[in-house]
């Protein structure tokens, strides 16, 4: 029987992606308040947490995942949405930590939203290592 290759399991797990679906969610509210996207909606679908909405009409896809490893694999197999990386790795955020997350995720939804017509949309982080936002075909 093969061994489960995943660190977080069962509430644990649960509870982790619960985490970065509302720090996700907050980063996706402030984005709408400061009129940066028309809307967005919550979807529980494969692959899929939220619809994010554009103010062409054009409907992005996102999923949050809690590590870069996490958000590879969810490239290679759901080409169609984006893997938005919320690195918090199960631990309690204090106000300051938490708001620098949310600002961050807000940071790369704003980088989804200006390459998100882009067939290979590759942008640098601070440390200069390029991070592949999606691959379409």
């Amino acid at each position: 029987m093969r061994k489960n290759r995943h660190k977080y399991d069962g509430k644990i797990g649960n509870k982790i992606g619960e985490t970065s679906e509302n720090i996700l969610k907050t980063a996706l509210q402030e984005l709408k308040k400061a009129n940066d996207i028309s809307s967005f909606e919550k979807k529980d679908l494969p692959g899929i947490d939220f619809f994010m909405i554009t103010h062409s009409g054009d409907t992005i896809y996102l999923d949050a995942k809690s590590g870069y490893y996490a958000a590879y694999l969810h490239s290679l197999k759901y080409k169609e949405s984006y893997a938005v990386v919320v690195p918090h790795k199960g631990r309690k955020l204090k106000l300051e930590g938490l708001r620098r997350l949310i600002k961050k995720v807000k940071n790369d939804l704003k980088k989804i939203l200006k390459y998100y017509k882009c067939k290979l949309c590759v942008y640098k982080t601070p440390n200069s290592s390029p991070n592949i936002l999606r691959v379409s075909s």
